[in-house]
């Protein structure tokens, strides 16, 4: 049937029909949102060089790095609980809110201060958010006249309409210098989205414009029930990942390998050579974003380090991939060669007189005439789905919009897409459905084993992918039952080939949509490159063509039944060579003493170099005891607690960058007598929750931290932020933060300097949150000790006491910390990487009867020496 001409004329037919209802019909089935992208990369970046020479803001001499994204949570917002997908394109056109924006950073190595631009799809500015240093001196402003400048700023550099604007939080914080910041937000009172409310931030330090930024603020309930939500998502993800790492790597991989290796069946070089192309290429994607990190640099690390830790990330990243693309390729080849011996040889596809031949062609066409069909039966599935039985999934501008951030957009989206046809293949085919196939040979029942196996590899496929957000939590698995099915089947019949290419052109069209969406300048290249590039494979088949000068006929030897196709008979060993052979060599007395001298050696640096001592107490209340007393301290505090609510404990002895930061410029002495007041102590933390009833109300939680010897330390009663509660004045909530704090502390508040005070206007209440300086009873001469207060409404609901460390300490730790994480995560991966060498040597080796007790040693030894240079260097970070 498939090489008669009727069959490819309907064929193609078919596929043209679908590629025509799929296009008409995609918006309706993916409302991928209609924006309008005219700025690239180097147009924000330019934009962003402009406005910081023109307002002054930001360092000099700055590196500068650009992304472009969406407000996600928004936008899944208004789609699930404010209009729909409808209320949010209407919002884009209205350009109420621009949730789509380009981010450019100026940062430079070693300096706080840094500048955050944001410009809308279109290039329009959008908003600036400018971070100084806590040293930065400034002239400072009254509160009213850094108010009136803000807005005066806000007017005419930015052009806000202040008219439906009504000022609802204003709050100030004093910094170390005496600077002075304020931070003013107004809120929107003609229009809102759903109970989200519109609001424009605006910030003052000292006596400089320094921030400008539009939000929308979203209720806490939603992203409640979002997370309820998505929990499902994330379980059946699990479940998947496990599977995956349990039939198809465990089973599959591990045993499936094993059994190809001991009948000499594996054909090594060319999954290798494989494996490191597309691996590297992957790399080469990866470096290719490489310029997006930037966005997520922190200062205190130097550019050097930085660049390293990402090239030795890549690195290793590299190695990794080229191990599992050698495992999949060995695997998969070899159970397909064994499962369809009259098949083509995989590797050898693309080969003269192979590459030119009617199957290939034949495999290589439909593939790309498949594309349109699968398209449209996920279009029409998802039109009916979303239509007709509520289901949802987040509407798409682009599917992943940062690629046009890239250094090169085409590059990311062909390679990611390779990676996925190449790898996912492999693995979620071949390997199932192959296996599936040989298990029938060998016990029957070949229908039930293929059936079963084509469940089972969309079942899991599904499960993997299901971690999007589609509701219901099954969607994906539901969408892929007869695609994918046909995909099994389309390997069972006709190998690898169709399936990898099939499934790189449909990821190809996801991943470069953003390149198709943008109008900027120079975009054309970017789509070009993605176009001819789309069709890869078919040139490939084009170029055998011309080369082998015209169709040729498969050589005979180019079939899997012509590689081994019966394992060669091993030689027998009798018992005697058996034992010589795998029996290592007897260690010598010398040998025995020299390994007793190392061992004595390690124990006693082990015991040299470790701390057997430590300067924090030891808990002497138990659990129980730890209960029944922060139930009773809720109970006097805040009333009686009802039946539904379950008490959860843990204890922590964590060190954190406080108590560090004590113990280095204070010593043991003023370490300890900082405990119960800026540093917490070894604790019980006792944990009041609901976890039946309403979702919203569920937020609702009681916490308290008892010292080691029973003594309260902190409590605090978390309340939903859609709760009634009072709207006090700063003044109003400030007497209640100040009674707190003479009651609980034990301190004259007259005596305590205020650092800052943020309000929170909610929908119902008002919430402040003050933070003073403990300037008398403080005992060190770097850092502040400050206690804090957070009331809501009208009940303090949380009071705490903490150690403010200085900036430039703050610095200086980050950078010490990040280079020990650099140099444990260096050894960490020289640590695997030599395990899973030994590892595979080691089976390699056995299954030929090789094995080698004494290289087997030399790699534990090996191991030896990386963990304890990696101990030697987390002594460095220790108190």
């Amino acid at each position: 049937m498939f090489k008669k001409s009727w069959f490819w004329i309907v064929f193609v037919v078919v596929s043209i029909i679908s590629g025509y209802y799929a296009y008409t019909y995609f918006p309706k089935a993916f409302p991928i949102v209609n924006v309008k992208i005219t700025m690239n990369r180097d147009d924000a970046i330019n934009s962003a060089e402009k406005m910081a020479n023109k307002y002054n803001v930001g360092p000099e001499n700055y590196r500068s790095v650009a992304t472009y994204g969406s407000d996600q949570r928004f936008q899944n917002f208004v789609e699930l609980e404010a209009g729909g997908k409808k209320a949010f394109n209407e919002i884009l056109e209205s350009g109420i809110y621009f949730p789509y924006q380009w981010k450019v950073r100026h940062f430079k190595e070693e300096e706080v201060n840094e500048v955050l631009f944001t410009f809308t799809a279109e290039g329009v500015p959008y908003g600036m958010r400018e971070q100084l240093s806590e040293e930065t001196v400034l002239e400072n402003m009254t509160i009213e006249n850094a108010k009136l400048f803000a807005v005066e700023k806000a007017k005419t550099d930015w052009n806000v309409d202040f008219t439906n604007y009504k000022l609802v939080e204003e709050s100030d914080k004093e910094q170390t210098s005496g600077r002075i910041d304020y931070t003013f937000v107004y809120e929107r009172e003609d229009v809102q989205i759903g109970d989200g409310k519109y609001r424009l931030k605006l910030g003052v330090s000292g006596n400089k414009f320094t921030q400008i930024e539009y939000f929308v603020k979203i209720p806490e309930a939603f992203d409640r029930r979002f997370s309820e939500m998505r929990s499902t998502n994330s379980l059946i993800s699990q479940i998947g990942t496990f599977a995956i790492v349990i039939l198809y790597g465990g089973f599959g991989i591990v045993f499936g390998l094993f059994v190809l290796m001991r009948q000499r069946r594996i054909v090594f070089k060319p999954a290798l050579y494989w494996a490191i192309f597309v691996a590297t290429l992957f790399a080469l994607a990866q470096l290719n974003e490489f310029p997006l990190k930037w966005m997520f640099y922190d200062t205190t690390t130097s550019i050097q380090t930085y660049i390293f830790q990402n090239i030795f990330a890549i690195v290793s990243f590299l190695v990794l991939f080229v191990g599992m693309y050698l495992l999949a390729n060995l695997t998969a080849e070899g159970l397909t060669r064994k499962a369809f011996p009259d098949r083509i040889q995989t590797w050898k596809l693309w080969s003269p007189k192979v590459g030119s031949s009617l199957p290939v062609i034949g495999r290589t066409i439909a593939a790309y005439l498949l594309v349109p069909i699968i398209f449209a039966m996920d279009v029409l599935f998802y039109y009916t789905v979303n239509t007709h039985f509520g289901w949802w999934s987040p509407s798409e501008a682009l599917f992943n919009p940062n690629v046009l951030a890239t250094v090169l957009p085409w590059y990311s989206s062909i390679i990611t897409s390779l990676h996925a046809g190449f790898f996912e293949e492999t693995i979620f085919r071949a390997i199932p459905l192959a296996g599936a196939i040989l298990i029938a040979e060998k016990y029957g029942r070949k229908k039930f084993w293929i059936i079963l196996a084509l469940i089972v590899q969309v079942i899991i496929f599904g499960a993997g992918h299901a971690g999007y957000p589609n509701q219901p939590a099954y969607a994906r698995i539901v969408e892929m039952i007869i695609p994918f099915i046909g995909v099994g089947v389309l390997y069972i019949y006709f190998g690898l080939l169709p399936v990898i290419v099939l499934h790189f052109a449909i990821d190809v069209i996801w991943f470069a949509l953003p390149i198709f969406v943008s109008t900027a300048s120079g975009i054309w290249i970017h789509q070009t490159m993605v176009i001819l590039l789309f069709f890869t494979p078919l040139w490939i088949v084009v170029y055998r063509i011309i080369k082998d000068k015209g169709i040729s006929e498969v050589p005979k030897n180019c079939y899997n039944k012509a590689v081994l196709s019966k394992p060669p008979k091993i030689k027998k060993i009798v018992k005697e060579e058996m034992s010589e052979q795998i029996i290592p060599e007897e260690i010598s007395a010398k040998k025995y003493k020299w390994i007793f001298i190392a061992g004595f050696i390690g124990l006693f640096l082990w015991i040299y170099f470790s701390s057997f001592q430590s300067y924090e107490p030891d808990l002497t209340i138990g659990r129980e005891d730890a209960k029944v007393l922060a139930t009773s301290v809720i109970e006097e505090n805040f009333g009686k607690l009802s039946d539904d609510w379950e008490v959860l404990s843990t204890v922590w002895y964590g060190v954190e960058k406080q108590h560090k930061f004590a113990w280095r410029e204070g010593g043991k002495k003023t370490f300890i007598s900082l405990h119960n007041k800026f540093l917490l102590p070894p604790h019980w933390k006792i944990r009041f929750v609901k976890l039946k009833g309403d979702i919203v109300d569920r937020a609702e939680e009681y916490l308290v931290f008892i010292s080691e010897d029973g003594n309260i330390l902190r409590y605090n009663h978390k309340i939903p932020e859609s709760w009634e509660g009072e709207n006090l004045e700063k003044d109003q909530a400030k007497k209640l933060a100040d009674k707190k704090i003479a009651e609980f502390f034990n301190l004259d508040p007259t005596e305590l300097k205020e650092i800052s005070a943020t309000p929170k206007k909610l929908d119902k209440r008002t919430d402040w949150h003050f933070i003073y300086a403990d300037t008398i009873n403080y005992p060190l001469e770097k850092g502040e000790g400050r206690l804090g207060v957070r009331i809501c409404g009208s009940e303090v609901s949380d009071f705490y006491g903490i150690i403010h460390v200085s900036e430039e300490w703050d610095r200086k730790y980050s950078e010490e910390n990040k280079k020990n994480m650099m140099f444990n995560g260096i050894f960490k991966s020289l640590f695997f990487l030599i395990f899973v060498i030994g590892i595979v040597f080691s089976v390699v080796s056995w299954s030929k009867g090789e094995f080698s007790i004494k290289i087997f040693l030399k790699f534990l030894v090996l191991l030896f020496i990386l963990s304890l240079i990696s101990k030697i260097n987390s002594w460095n970070s220790s108190i």
